[in-house]
């Protein structure tokens, strides 16, 4: 399309273009002139091996609060307490350390508590932004995808994922994280001037991904 006049929308800026332009409209698209804050994106959050880091006590303290049923709880318990790392291959069979976490792999119920141990952090994020709107997040097992209204929705999105790597010991994997911007290109300048934002506002997710798309679920 070709622009005679300037327009303008919710801070994003057209530059007037004439037939000539059509080229540089085509490689420019359109630039981002408002407040790095008012951004609407996407934040897809991947966790640091999450199975095998979740932490036990975080887990019976889950279960204490559901209130299972003691019998299932017995079975949990023969599954998740003493559990040692002994040496072997080239190692004298001696014992190396307890183990504290993770859900057994090949274990029927290793999906199920994961899911309920993760439960406490997505209703914390349904109570606090999509709640009052301030974004659309879904989750698959680790997998959060998160639709932002603005950049400032991940000043409180921030403290859900650091109270989950400290109670439940599930760390966010900053290099695996990504910010979507769709709304306008993505130079190197606003690329840096969104990190700046994040070093003061969020300074946990600085060293995020920030790209114009992502996967999600195997869809990118």
């Amino acid at each position: 399309m070709l622009y005679n006049d300037i327009w303008m929308e919710d801070n994003l800026t057209i530059l007037p273009l004439h037939s000539s332009d059509v080229a540089a409209e085509q490689s420019e698209g359109i630039q981002y002139k408002g407040n790095i804050c008012d951004i609407p994106a996407v934040m897809l959050y991947d966790f640091c091996n999450a199975f095998p880091t979740l932490l036990h006590e975080w887990m019976w303290l889950v279960l204490n609060v559901l209130q299972i049923p003691k019998s299932l709880r017995k079975v949990i318990e023969c599954l998740y307490t003493s559990i040692k790392a002994f040496s072997s291959g080239c190692g004298d069979g001696s014992f190396l350390f307890d183990i504290e976490g993770g859900a057994r792999t090949g274990c029927p119920l290793s999906s199920i508590l994961f899911l309920l141990c993760n439960n406490p952090f997505i209703d914390l994020m349904t109570r606090v932004c999509d709640g009052p709107k301030l974004s659309v997040t879904r989750v698959y097992a680790d997998d959060f995808g998160s639709a932002l209204r603005s950049f400032l929705s991940l000043k409180y999105q921030a403290p859900i994922f650091d109270l989950a790597a400290r109670c439940a010991g599930l760390h966010l994997k900053p290099s695996k994280c990504v910010l979507i911007i769709t709304i306008c290109n993505l130079p190197e300048q606003l690329v840096s001037r969104i990190r700046a934002w994040l070093l003061v506002n969020v300074t946990e997710f600085v060293d995020i991904i920030i790209a114009c798309s992502g996967k999600f679920l195997g869809w990118h």
